[in-house]
């Protein structure tokens, strides 16, 4: 049975910051607009995740208030320049980044090291910082 979608707008109201980092994409992917209203009632930053796929989805999460960060995957990006770029859209726009990265992948597309995948993993959560 489908949650209404009042719910989370009402749970995340009655938050109490306390402790609370972020409010993981309390709707779903593909309901921008109800993730949006939530964002606009909760106390605490929300996190957007399945949504953000591509460049454009980064700059439309920017665009809502208090959407304070983007959960960004290899697996979506399809690239490590891909995914510098998303990182680089994330901190422009004042949000910050929760980056993952396949920890099972030996390779990326099967053109980078695993290797590489963790140095750049590791230099880009110290950019964020």
């Amino acid at each position: 049975m489908p949650i209404p979608k009042r719910t989370p707008v009402r749970f995340a109201a009655a938050l109490d910051p306390s402790g609370i980092e972020l409010f993981e994409q309390p709707c779903p992917a593909e309901d921008w607009d109800a993730n949006a209203k939530v964002a606009s009632v909760s106390p605490v930053p929300v996190m957007l995740d399945e949504p953000i796929c591509e460049l454009a989805d980064v700059k439309r999460a920017s665009r809502i208030p208090n959407v304070g960060f983007c959960k960004l995957k290899l697996k979506r990006f399809g690239g490590l320049d891909l995914l510098r770029e998303a990182l680089d859209a994330v901190r422009q726009s004042g949000m910050e980044s929760v980056l993952v990265m396949d920890s099972r992948a030996r390779s990326v597309a099967g053109w980078r090291p695993a290797s590489e995948v963790s140095a750049y993993a590791m230099r880009a959560s110290s950019m964020a910082s």
